[in-house]
């Protein structure tokens, strides 16, 4: 296989396993609040919606460092709470 190809299948895989990752998390975090958001503090809960909202915003779009970044950030918040 040429060099080319097998970068592109990793970057396309990696962007794919981000892009999961991304949404699954917010789909937990969601859940979570969901079912305890009277037990978190109102402003992590605002903070956290906030993160929601940013992790949303990069998946719809295909810069997977943008989709780890708010991820990242998302997973701190939550950790934190949860």
């Amino acid at each position: 296989m040429p060099f080319a190809f097998v970068v592109a299948t990793e970057q396309r895989r990696e962007a794919a396993e981000a892009r999961n990752g991304a949404e699954q998390l917010v789909y937990q975090v969601e859940k979570f609040l969901e079912e305890n958001g009277d037990k978190v503090p109102a402003d992590d809960k605002s903070n956290i919606d906030t993160l929601v909202a940013d992790a949303k915003t990069a998946l719809g779009g295909d810069d997977t460092e943008a989709i780890l970044a708010s991820s990242k950030s998302l997973m701190e918040a939550y950790s934190a709470v949860g």
